[in-house]
């Protein structure tokens, strides 16, 4: 895909050219008074199976379910809980919006939860922390369903993470990944499967082959059966509009699904089944006010869910959502806790219209269609300043497959263009520099799509001084901020150990 073309689509874009630019968990007998009703419906079948069967592509349909959640009827409601890192000496606010989420539950009504358990104090991945968890979501009383986040698998009781993953479904005794029939719609469950063993950075949420065949599966018998699909994973996929961080999330390259081992298959499945009208997520902490907390690709809506605890808002708001449906369609509201008001009404859409849905939340809050879409996601948190930093940008085409984006904010990303998403940051511009882009023997590009480009030179325009940055072994400009830290832990303290026992 060339991006030449699609620079008519940016405001004030000019190509070339240069222009300055000013955790522990311990075992303490922790209890609450919060009552903790079993939920008949929790599958026990996983207990006497041998080790990794739900790894085995065989019989994965018989164990992708998750006993009591499905079966409906004609209408369902989702309470829907992002991150939610709980903080066993301080749960007050959980268990309000508990309450707060109760008063929604009807006939049909179910709690998904988007993965990351455990707060950064206490010990996360670990299973006093799935149990802790397990204990809190027991406790609506309600048919529960689940998906793994980053963060429940830095466990440091466990040594991989196959150890952890046999842990959270020892505990939660459902499978890590599901499909369920709620009626008018199917539900589906992804999780993220690696930390240790990340080939980038340990916090990028990673969907494994055996999940992925076993996704394509589902839609394709969906398809043919004419039935809606939802999806609920942790992380959004990549070119899906949704807000995220760009000095976090995006930096450090663990933004999206799959972040860095081919991340656009996923909407390469949306493209190829419209029936997947809605993606939900979390991951990125962020409140459900912002214009692009949901946004549209075709026909599907991807929606990013907020989080009850206060230290884990970005930005001040606790926010979940609720979705419900029926045989004509569905709606996603918000619920904000602390609040008395009734939910928001963010979205509705019908079934059967496989065009985009109607975007309801209040202006100047409402969401945009995805195209153009380029720069989605900017790093401020408040959800009342409306400034961008759109116009200001400068584009400069790099090839076929990305362009780079030098923001007033200083920030040199680069994004990839099938998909219109940010992948990397290349670095942070001080100030008072510029930015050029070159060809190996050090002169400006010549063509239009900047496949000619092998370097980026940042210039201080008061002393002169100039840095060079060439491509990466991927052929791309971005940097890698944060590699697998645990895997450089381990080595670190491997040699430490060997030290010591050679000095004995």
């Amino acid at each position: 895909m060339q991006c030449g073309p699609h620079l008519a689509n940016l405001p004030n874009a000019r190509l070339g050219g240069s222009v300055p630019i000013a955790r522990q968990w311990r075992s303490q007998g922790q209890h609450h008074a919060a009552t903790s009703p079993s939920l008949a419906g929790l599958n026990n079948s996983h207990a006497a199976q041998p080790k990794h069967r739900l790894f085995q592509t065989c019989a994965i349909q018989e164990h992708a379910k998750i006993e009591g959640f499905g079966g409906c009827g004609p209408s369902f409601t989702l309470a829907v809980i992002g991150d939610l890192h709980l903080p066993p000496n301080d749960m007050s606010l959980f268990y309000s919006a508990r309450e707060q989420l109760l008063q929604y539950a009807g006939p049909g009504s179910r709690v998904i939860q988007l993965g990351d358990l455990g707060h950064a104090k206490h010990a996360p991945g670990s299973r006093a922390c799935f149990e802790f968890a397990r204990t809190y979501l027991r406790s609506f009383g309600l048919p529960l369903a689940l998906v793994t986040g980053n963060h429940d698998f830095e466990g440091e009781e466990f040594l991989t993470d196959n150890d952890c993953l046999e842990a959270w479904l020892d505990v939660w005794q459902q499978p890590h990944f599901w499909c369920e029939d709620l009626g008018p719609s199917l539900v589906i469950g992804l999780s993220t499967t690696r930390f240790r063993e990340n080939t980038g950075s340990h916090h990028e949420c990673f969907v494994d082959e055996v999940q992925m065949t076993w996704l394509e599966e589902q839609l394709q018998t969906a398809a043919a059966a004419g039935k809606p699909v939802m999806i609920f994973t942790h992380a959004p996929p990549m070119g899906c509009g949704l807000k995220s961080l760009q000095e976090l999330h995006v930096r450090n390259r663990c933004a999206w699904l799959n972040h860095s081992d081919h991340p656009e298959q996923f909407m390469e499945l949306v493209a190829r089944f419209p029936n997947i009208r809605l993606w939900v997520s979390g991951h990125f902490h962020l409140a459900q006010d912002y214009e692009d907390s949901i946004s549209v690709v075709g026909g599907c809506a991807f929606v990013q869910t907020g989080v009850i605890g206060q230290s884990a808002s970005r930005d001040g708001l606790r926010q979940s959502r609720m979705i419900t449906g029926d045989a004509h369609g569905y709606k996603v509201l918000t619920v904000t806790h602390g609040s008395t008001a009734s939910p928001r009404l963010d979205l509705e859409g019908s079934w059967k219209d496989l065009g985009p849905p109607h975007l309801l939340l209040p202006d100047p809050l409402l969401p945009s269609v995805h195209q153009p879409g380029w720069l989605r996601s900017e790093l401020t948190c408040s959800v009342h300043n409306q400034h961008s930093t759109y116009a200001q940008t400068q584009w400069f085409p790099v090839g076929g497959r990305t362009i780079l984006a030098f923001q007033a904010d200083g920030l040199l990303l680069e994004y990839d263009c099938a998909t219109h998403a940010p992948i990397g940051l290349v670095c942070k511009v001080p100030p008072g520099c510029s930015v050029r882009v070159l060809r190996a023997d050090g002169q400006p590009g010549v063509l239009e799509d900047g496949s000619d480009i092998q370097m980026v030179e940042l210039v201080d325009e008061e002393t002169d001084g100039i840095k060079l940055l060439t491509r990466n072994d991927h052929g791309c400009f971005y940097s890698i901020f944060q590699p697998n830290k645990y895997k450089i832990r381990k080595a670190k303290l491997l040699l430490e150990r060997q030290a010591a026992e050679a000095s004995v």
